[in-house]
């Protein structure tokens, strides 16, 4: 498998909302070789990284992240095939339809315009976009889940976009715990 994540070239944002619930949205923009195809990029960003921690572990380092919740999939069991193909305006509808539908639950409106402001900037150059949203997996008891991680989450979107004219692979973590 082809290496592909280098620390020099990765563009982190954060954003952080509420004081008891937390809500998050955590986007990681990394250049990519433009030779793989996208279901390599993703499956070698699966398999490669520290899946349960890695974004973590760049925003606070590796002994903090240790303490914190991660990506609730495991993946050793979670894979490509488990992602949905979108568009980016069927990710907009997505986002926005979950949104209305749970708003008065636990999603407060700041995370979701945060997000809507990061797809905007970047709706025009994404040509490809993938997810798998938490609660597919959370009624089969899936092996594809890390528990008790998984079951603190009120809701979890993972969510990769490419935009191949700039070389770049996000990896987008949407969710509230």
């Amino acid at each position: 498998m082809a290496i592909l994540l280098d620390t020099k070239s990765i563009k982190q944002t954060f954003y952080s909302f509420g004081e008891y619930s937390y809500e998050f949205i955590h986007l990681t923009e990394i250049s990519i070789d433009t030779k793989l195809e996208e279901r390599e990029v993703i499956s070698t960003f699966i398999n490669q990284v520290e899946f349960a921690t890695w974004t973590n572990e760049l925003r606070v380092g590796k002994e903090q992240a240790r303490e914190m919740l991660g990506i609730p999939f495991d993946n050793s069991h979670f894979d490509f095939s488990d992602l949905h193909k979108i568009s980016s305006l069927e990710l907009i509808e997505l986002t926005t339809s979950f949104t209305n539908q749970y708003q008065d639950n636990y999603i407060k409106g700041e995370s979701y315009s945060e997000l809507q402001k990061a797809l905007q900037t970047h709706l025009k150059n994404i040509d490809s976009v993938y997810f798998a949203n938490l609660d597919h997996f959370k009624d089969n008891d899936s092996l594809k889940l890390r528990n008790p991680q998984a079951s603190v989450y009120s809701y979890y979107f993972l969510i990769f976009w490419f935009n191949h004219t700039e070389d770049t692979f996000t990896v987008c973590e949407w969710g509230e715990d």
